[in-house]
């Protein structure tokens, strides 16, 4: 084990730490002594590509905790670097718990839990897993949609003491009830928007259900639902 550990910190000559913000990413670096090898510092995100290629090394370990914007960052620096780790931010909080925050600090945590071997990884999925699981999320985002706006729309009626047409909304008769309805210049203004939006969200709907089907059936996930 000690003989694997020194192998390891001979071909790593840098261990990277990244904390990612929406604006800019914190960076700095140490070496396996460990001493600080790269100073913390923040880089545009903007900037932050031209960076990496300037500075890392194919020989360098890069930890980065998961939020919304790692894995493009992560699909970047796989070409850049010999190893990147995606760390559990909960659990890194628990492990590197301080009442002094601040990025630099967290930075150097990162790192000191990458040299330990004692970063909590998260699973990385492949691109085209992320991009499933991205279209599975938009389409219970339209559903959402879709559901707050038919609240809405019946929300209008009870009071004025008018029935609801019957039926689902936005679909033949049904859409020219709703449009019949007689309420307030800009209660009416409020329905007529309402209802053009449905119909909006329930053709992105139809259309995304659609390519799940299709993905459904295709050879790359098919094979995996039977």
């Amino acid at each position: 084990m000690k003989r694997e550990r020194n192998t390891r910190e001979a071909e790593a000559e840098r261990y990277i730490g990244l904390d990612v913000h929406k604006h800019y990413i914190t960076v700095g670096g140490m070496n396996a002594q460990p001493e600080i090898v790269l100073r913390p510092r923040a880089v545009e995100m903007e900037r932050f590509k031209t960076w990496a290629e300037v500075n890392l090394r194919k020989t360098d370990e890069v930890v980065l905790e998961a939020t919304t914007n790692t894995w493009a960052i992560y699909d970047m620096l796989l070409a850049l670097v010999k190893r990147v780790v995606v760390a559990h931010p909960a659990e890194v909080k628990q492990i590197a718990n301080s009442r002094v925050k601040t990025d630099n600090q967290d930075v150097i945590r990162l790192v000191r839990l990458l040299i330990a071997e004692i970063v909590p990884e998260v699973w990385v999925p492949l691109v085209e897993v992320r991009q499933l699981r991205a279209l599975i999320s938009y389409r219970w985002q339209l559903v959402k949609m879709s559901t707050a706006i038919q609240n809405r729309m019946h929300s209008l009626l009870p009071r004025h003491n008018i029935q609801a047409p019957q039926g689902k909304l936005d679909t033949g008769e049904n859409r020219a009830g709703w449009e019949q309805v007689k309420l307030s210049e800009l209660e009416n203004l409020r329905l007529k928007q309402e209802l053009k939006t449905l119909r909006l969200v329930r053709e992105n709907l139809v259309e995304v259900e659609k390519e799940l089907g299709r993905l459904s059936n295709s050879e790359r996930w098919g094979s995996q639902a039977v």
